[in-house]
């Protein structure tokens, strides 16, 4: 990793980086990964949902229903955009509502981590904690969640392929964002 690009992004970082992508695309762990370099807070708004209602995702998923969970995830996210310089992982249908993303849009720069979906059925084939995968075809219902997004996605300032080591995207990331930031 380039330490002078680093440092110089530092400076000229002043707004939120908001990670967007489907499920399993590795917006957690890069996110994660980005805030650590940049010495900035990290928020990953699932894990902030969960803290608040003391129950997982999935959980209030069946209990109140896929429109309630994306006013929750709307409204976390609206508060995070207000903390000025951090990274946040978004859900992954976060970006596709339409006044979440045109709040990331006016308030931070948005990262797409496109991810093939070969890749995200690897990466979640064993993981129930999904709703919108619940009840057999993942792939079909991967699929069209991916169908369904692309075009979405496909609005954020910046694109990471990320369908091989987590550190070559992260590497990508930088870049892009010094290409963003005009360094």
């Amino acid at each position: 990793m380039d330490h002078a690009l680093i440092n110089t992004i530092q400076k000229k970082f002043s707004k939120p980086l908001v990670f967007v992508g489907m499920m399993g695309c590795g917006k957690s762990y890069i996110a994660a990964r980005c805030a650590e370099i940049l010495k900035c807070p990290l928020y990953d708004s699932d894990v902030l949902i969960e803290q608040d209602y003391g129950d997982a995702i999935s959980e209030i998923f069946a209990r109140e229903g896929e429109a309630a969970f994306r006013r929750l995830e709307a409204e976390k996210i609206d508060a995070l955009l207000q903390k000025g310089c951090c990274v946040i992982s978004a859900g992954g249908g976060a970006f596709a509502q339409e006044a979440v993303r045109a709040s990331i849009q006016k308030l931070a720069i948005s990262i797409w981590l496109d991810t093939d979906i070969e890749i995200l059925l690897q990466r979640l084939e064993e993981d129930e904690s999904r709703p919108l995968l619940q009840g057999g075809h993942m792939r079909e219902k991967l699929q069209n969640l991916m169908e369904d997004r692309r075009a979405l996605y496909a609005q954020a300032d910046l694109k990471i392929v990320n369908n091989g080591r987590p550190e070559d995207a992260l590497e990508e990331v930088f870049k892009a964002l010094a290409v963003h930031l005009e360094l």
